[in-house]
């Protein structure tokens, strides 16, 4: 599963080290649940040393 810097999973949403407010959380999860697909693929491609395209925020 993709982890980023051990603080933060992509595919489960899980907070592994740290806490955000309740509001941040939500809208943190709200980005990813909306950007999995892509956030996976960034993730794949940052390990490959490629070039990664920039995924919006929420409006």
């Amino acid at each position: 599963m993709p982890t980023i810097s051990y603080f933060y999973d992509i595919s489960t949403g899980e907070i592994k080290e740290g806490k955000l407010p309740p509001k941040a959380r939500a809208l943190t999860e709200e980005w990813r649940l909306i950007h999995k697909k892509e956030l996976i693929e960034a993730w794949d491609l940052m390990l490959k040393y490629e070039k990664v395209k920039k995924i919006p925020g929420l409006k």
